[in-house]
This record gives C-alpha cells, sequence and structure tokens, in this order.
C-alpha cells in the first residue's frame, strides 16, 4: 500500500468513525452500518480520497461473518425444513424485479437491453459489472445506479423494519451472552481466515464472509466455541464496511449521482414493494418473523444485508440462506438474459448466421 492509499485510508476511517458517532447521538437505526456509509458517500463526491485496502475490507468480512455464525443454532437449523418453498418464493421476487425494473430503464430511461437488466439486477454488483463489461452495456452507469442502490438500501431497510413491526431499533447490537474467549476467537479466526481464501480460489462472492459464517456455525451450533463476537471487534466490522460501500462512490461526480437519482428511486421502489409482498407471503406461509424476512427478501449486496441481519437481531441463518441462494441463482440466470454485442454485420456473435431461402 503506497503513502497516499494510506492517507485515504486513514481519512476514510476517521469519516467513517464520526458518521458512526453521529448517528449514534442521533438514534439513527444501525448507526454503525449507516452512519459510516453516508458519511464517507459524501467525502467520497466531495472529492475527498478516500479508500479501503483488500486486507482492511476481508478483515471486515470476517468479523461479520463470525458475527452472524452466532445466531445459528441447532433450533434455528431445525426450522430450516420450511424453508425450499421460501427459496422459490424468493426466486419468484428476483425475476419479478428484473423484468419489471428493465421494462421502465427501458422504456422512461432510454436504456438499452443489457443495460436495463444489469441495473435491474437485485444485487451482485461484482457479477453484474463483469457481464457489463462482456456483453456492451453501459458499465459506468450500471456501476453508479447499483452503488446508490445499495447505499440507499442500507438506510431503508431498518426504517422498513421500525414501520412495520413493534421493534424499537436502537444502538445496541444485540450481544447475548459472555464474549468468546482469546483462543476461541483465535481459532475461529484462523479457521475463517482458510476457509475464505479456499472460497475465493473457488471464486465464491463475499468470500471471507461466506468462510467465517460457516467456521462460527459449526462452533457454536457444535458447542465447541461458544460467546459472542466482542463489542470492540462488532463495531470495528460494521463500521468498516459502512466505509467500504462508501467508496464506492469515489471518482463519481455528483452530476453523475443526479443523473441517476431518477432511475434509482424507480428501481428501489420497485424492488421494495415486491421485497415487502414477499416477506408477507413467507410471513404467512412458513411462519418466519417479518424483520428477518424483510431482510432475506431485501435486494441488497450478501455483505451488507448480513450485517443488518445481526444488527437487527434477525434470524441469521435464514437471511443467508436466502441471500446465498440469490446469488446463486443470479449467477446462473443472468449469462441467459443478457445478449452479447453484435458485430458490424448486424448479427449476434452467439447466433448463427441465417440460412438463405
Amino acid at each position: 500500500m503506497t503513502a497516499g492509499d494510506a492517507r485515504a485510508f486513514a481519512l476514510t476511517v476517521a469519516v467513517a468513525a464520526a458518521g458512526a458517532g453521529l448517528a449514534y447521538a442521533a438514534s439513527v437505526p444501525a448507526p454503525y452500518l449507516v452512519g459510516p456509509a453516508v458519511a464517507v458517500t459524501a467525502a467520497s463526491l466531495r472529492g475527498l480520497p478516500t479508500g479501503m485496502p483488500g486486507v482492511a475490507r476481508d478483515a471486515a468480512f470476517l468479523v461479520i461473518g463470525l458475527a452472524m455464525g452466532t445466531g445459528v443454532t441447532p433450533e434455528v437449523l431445525q426450522e430450516a425444513r420450511s424453508w425450499p418453498g421460501s427459496l422459490v418464493l424468493l426466486a419468484v421476487a428476483v425475476l419479478t424485479m428484473i423484468f419489471a425494473g428493465a421494462a421502465v430503464m427501458r422504456r422512461a430511461f432510454g436504456m438499452d437491453r443489457n443495460t436495463a437488466m444489469l441495473c435491474a439486477t437485485p444485487g451482485h454488483l461484482s457479477f453484474t459489472i463483469l457481464l457489463s463489461m462482456e456483453v456492451g452495456g453501459e458499465t459506468r452507469r450500471v456501476v453508479i445506479i447499483q452503488s446508490l442502490r445499495v447505499l440507499s438500501l442500507v438506510v431503508i431497510v431498518p426504517l422498513l423494519v421500525a414501520a412495520v413491526s413493534d421493534r424499537t431499533l436502537g444502538a445496541a447490537i444485540p450481544f447475548d451472552g459472555a464474549p468468546l474467549t482469546v483462543p476461541h476467537l483465535g481459532i475461529l479466526l484462523a479457521a475463517a481466515l482458510a476457509l475464505g481464501h479456499v472460497f475465493k480460489l473457488l471464486r465464491a462472492p463475499a468470500a471471507m464472509l461466506l468462510g467465517a459464517m460457516f467456521v462460527s456455525a459449526i462452533g457454536h451450533g457444535s458447542g465447541l466455541t461458544p460467546g459472542a463476537v466482542p463489542g470492540w471487534l462488532s463495531v470495528s466490522g460494521f463500521v468498516l464496511l459502512g466505509a467500504l460501500i462508501g467508496t464506492r462512490f469515489a471518482g463519481v461526480t455528483m452530476s453523475e449521482v443526479i443523473g441517476a437519482l431518477g432511475a434509482v428511486f424507480v428501481l428501489t421502489t420497485i424492488s421494495a414493494l415486491v421485497a415487502v409482498a414477499g416477506a408477507l407471503v413467507a410471513v404467512w406461509l412458513f411462519g418466519v418473523s417479518l424483520t428477518s424476512a424483510l431482510i432475506a427478501f431485501a435486494p441488497g449486496g450478501l455483505e451488507t444485508m448480513a450485517a443488518l441481519a445481526v444488527l437487527l437481531d434477525a434470524d441469521i441463518a435464514y437471511v443467508a440462506a436466502h441471500h446465498v441462494g440469490r446469488l446463486m441463482f443470479l449467477a446462473a440466470l443472468l449469462p441467459l438474459l443478457v445478449r452479447a454485442p453484435r458485430p458490424p454485420g448486424g448479427q449476434a456473435r452467439d447466433e448463427p448466421e441465417s440460412r438463405g431461402g
């Protein structure tokens, strides 16, 4: 990491910490995530040098994954028998978000088919960016709209949970029981790091988060590593994740943001309505809590929604299963929905030549 990168990271952490403190003081729901995300976004848009090295990003993912795993209990696993039906319902919701959103993007905002599909995709940012570059979409437009969508969901989901449930969403993080001992914490971190690298080799999304979640779930489900992630460590992880969201706007101009706001508003509204409808059906059919269902069906990034699940004391295993399932579904679906660009002759590269007649 260069000296410039180090200074940018130091500034990012300082801004994120200030944002978390202000959000805490203002009693904003999920302040340790929302505050840093908004503050670092504002700093990035003002042209301040923000950034986060991969090591810090992976550290945040490890901590949040460990916190997720502490919520996986034998009782939760027993309830998982009803989840296949809920996952099918999620797939229907995802398809609805994509096709409804893409239709509006094409007709109201003049996007080409590929760009519209990728902008309307509920999550899987890195995959949508790669596909956009491959099939000739407007990649920068996709990045800006998707990043704004994630930021809006970080703010909206906690407020939505507060509005439709009887939960009082203060600043506290649900740390139940005694914290992990230093040896147990060290064992979990080492095992999570190793499994996370395996997932990276397999090109899994949010590899470090998934590795830590699985290791922590096994340790806590078996009783080998009892205890909660220490509060200071969890708060640090959430603040870093919020800062990471804000750094996505580094190099983006305010005019680009303003130009994308209309599309973001429409896409967020469509996805929110579909997610709420799906969550209500899931509550009715499968008896899950409304908080858990809303976070599970919310079309945000895996790592962001995982953090909100911990902060809002949702059913961690249910939320994680649905967001991992959504990413797998999108990975299989998107290549079928977008089309390769047409060469100068006017025919798509993957289409066979028409036969004369």
